[in-house]
């Protein structure tokens, strides 16, 4: 038993909310507040039954809604639905869904609520559960989103369908130096949002099991698919990828894209000295390049955000 958690089997209020969701709400009382370790299943009032995983952290997602209480709802196959500021989303159990949807709606990691004006084309790389497409439906005219792993791509459809999205400009497709080609993605067990071409990265040793192939698309080629002149925001999140894929693409291309926010990963096999090359690849295409915390100087396994501005270091130019 972990006694900090103990508080949330005596709040009357999570006990009424647990009353009106599901059939047994003292055993789904005891059951969400997570003492166990082992992965349970509730069944809901409207007959519904829905599993649960404290190894997958659903305590995290159900602190965050006794606390703020969207309208919520489960879907046939388990998956929960939340409504939040004007979006509709599923979010898997057991998954790092919750983790992605706080980062981008919650914290605003992607610093989203700044874009007050309508966006014209956007890119989401490693689209992951659609989520960040899903939050820019409303703010852009065209959104594009770019998911290499099987199940992430089939999640992202039925979340951009959710949201009126258009299904042509979702490509289950693996964003890197050249297209054409078949790249073997190893799979991390302990995060959906962790496949990687490097199996370091993934935390995963090499079996017939724990890997899927997908076929390539360079970021070049990308932008001549979408026959788009500029790319007001581009959003990239492919675990070590990053690297390969702007690294190969040319500085004509790149000067097409206006603003990038990105998550660069640092390891032995992408060392910092890697992250400064792209950063200068960047700046000689004209981008304003920023990171949120100081520049890593070790190889332990990290991740920073990365933000680059072509129309803010335009600007200053010209002044």
């Amino acid at each position: 038993m972990q006694i900090r958690r103990l508080s949330s089997l005596f709040s009357p209020v999570r006990y009424g909310y647990c009353r009106e969701l599901f059939q047994s709400p003292l055993r789904a009382l005891c059951n969400l507040a997570f003492m166990g370790k082992s992965a349970f299943s509730l069944t809901l009032r409207s007959g519904r039954t829905a599993k649960f995983s404290r190894q997958g952290r659903d305590h995290k997602l159900w602190d965050w809604y006794f606390e703020h209480r969207p309208p919520i709802d489960f879907t046939e196959d388990g998956l929960v639905q939340i409504e939040w500021r004007g979006q509709s989303v599923l979010l898997r159990p057991g998954t790092q869904d919750f983790f992605i949807f706080h980062e981008i709606f919650i914290d605003d990691d992607y610093n989203l609520s700044g874009h007050d004006q309508r966006l014209g084309t956007v890119i989401d790389l490693g689209a992951n559960a659609g989520l960040f497409s899903s939050a820019l439906l409303s703010k852009a005219e065209r959104v594009i989103s770019v998911e290499a792993v099987g199940e992430n791509y089939r999640h992202t459809l039925r979340n951009l369908k959710l949201n009126d999205g258009v299904a042509e400009d979702v490509l289950h497709l693996a964003v890197s130096a050249h297209s054409g080609e078949t790249l073997k993605l190893y799979h991390n067990s302990r995060n959906s949002g962790g496949h990687s071409v490097d199996r370091n990265w993934s935390e995963q040793q090499s079996t017939d099991t724990d890997y899927e192939t997908t076929q390539s698309i360079s970021l070049a080629d990308l932008i001549a698919w979408a026959n788009c002149e500029t790319v007001d925001l581009l959003k990239c999140d492919i675990e070590g990828s990053e690297y390969d894929a702007f690294l190969a693409t040319d500085e004509q291309t790149l000067q097409k894209i206006e603003r990038i926010v990105m998550e660069v990963h640092i390891s032995e096999t992408y060392p910092p000295s890697r992250l400064l090359k792209l950063i200068d690849h960047l700046r000689s295409a004209g981008f304003q390049v920023q990171l949120d915390r100081d520049m890593p100087t070790t190889t332990a396994t990290q991740a920073r955000m990365l933000y680059a501005d072509r129309r803010h270091a335009v600007a200053t130019k010209a002044a």
